[in-house]
């Protein structure tokens, strides 16, 4: 026994603590490990209540996310209820107040024209003649009811491509072809019942 315990002093100069041989272990694993690369799920995630607006490659702007903050503002936003009413008409180009004109003004020109086809068959039963070199081909029958409409036709035509010009003077002059048709009927038609008064 006395024997074991001298073997035992004298062998203990060769072990090292526990302690020093644990850290001498680990030094050596580190410097045989290679270098730790940092993880990129390590990195800090931003949280909502520091977050900014980040730009893009393309420099659009987009928001990171929301604020504890702008969340309870965008929670007090109240929308106003619509208020129910009579929503207002929309009136177009075909109805606009020109466009009734204009059937008027037509109207009244064709009933002129008209005028003028009954007084000049009337004068010409008296014993009168056509002076018109254009209406005197009609002037014996009842096709000078038609051949009178033509003009109207075109100064009507006339009048409506005015009233659509891009030229503000024509959009505002286009009932005087119109105007000058039924008026210049009318005139032609008293002047042919005034001849045929004065025939009887």
């Amino acid at each position: 026994m006395v024997f074991a315990i001298a073997a035992l002093v004298f062998t203990s100069g060769a072990v090292e603590p526990l302690p020093r041989a644990a850290a001498n272990a680990a030094a050596k694993v580190a410097a045989s490990a290679p270098a730790a690369v940092p993880d990129a799920s390590a990195r800090p995630i931003p949280s909502a209540a520091n977050s900014e607006i980040s730009k893009t490659d393309t420099g659009v702007e987009k928001p990171v996310g929301l604020s504890m903050a702008n969340s309870e503002a965008l929670a007090l936003v109240t929308v106003p209820p619509i208020q129910s009413g009579k929503q207002p008409e929309l009136i177009s180009a075909e109805r606009a107040p020109s466009r009734r004109s204009w059937l008027m003004l037509a109207i009244a020109e064709h009933s002129a024209a008209a005028l003028d086809a009954y007084s000049t068959r009337m004068a010409i039963g008296t014993g009168a003649y056509e002076r018109d070199p254009l209406m005197k081909p009609f002037a014996n029958s009842p096709a000078i009811y038609g051949a009178l409409q033509v003009a109207p036709v075109l100064f009507d035509l006339a009048g409506r491509k005015m009233q659509r010009s891009d030229n503000l003077f024509l959009r505002r002059v286009w009932w005087i072809p119109q105007m000058a048709s039924t008026g210049s009927s009318i005139l032609a038609g008293i002047h042919n019942i005034r001849i045929a008064n004065r025939s009887k």
